[in-house]
């Protein structure tokens, strides 16, 4: 499955879901012209660019939503980072800290 990610209305959507609109229905001679529409905001011939499907989330971001861990969203990231310096500050040692703080800063 193929994602896109609008500009116009900041949406994810499947590239399936976009729609063809017909603009010209052309004479016998010329065949009819079709433009694409964001099946979100409605903009005609959006400006798209690729969208990434996040494997833990199940959701679909802009690449800028995107942390260094394949197929993870910042937002997952986040939420992992934070579970594990509860975890380390609840049952680690100074030691674990320190492993810790080290690869955040890495």
């Amino acid at each position: 499955m193929s994602y896109k990610w609008c500009y116009s209305c900041e949406n994810t959507f499947l590239e399936d879901e976009l729609e063809n609109v017909c603009v010209s229905h052309g004479d016998r001679y010329s065949p009819p012209e079709y433009v694409t529409r964001c099946p979100c905001c409605g903009e005609v011939e959006p400006d798209l660019e690729d969208a990434y499907y996040c494997e833990y989330c199940e959701t679909a971001y802009h690449i800028r939503k995107f942390s260094e861990v394949d197929d993870m969203c910042q937002k997952c990231f986040d939420e992992s980072v934070k579970k594990l310096k509860k975890f380390v500050e609840a049952h680690g040692d100074k030691a674990d800290n320190a492993v810790l703080s080290f690869l955040l800063d890495f």
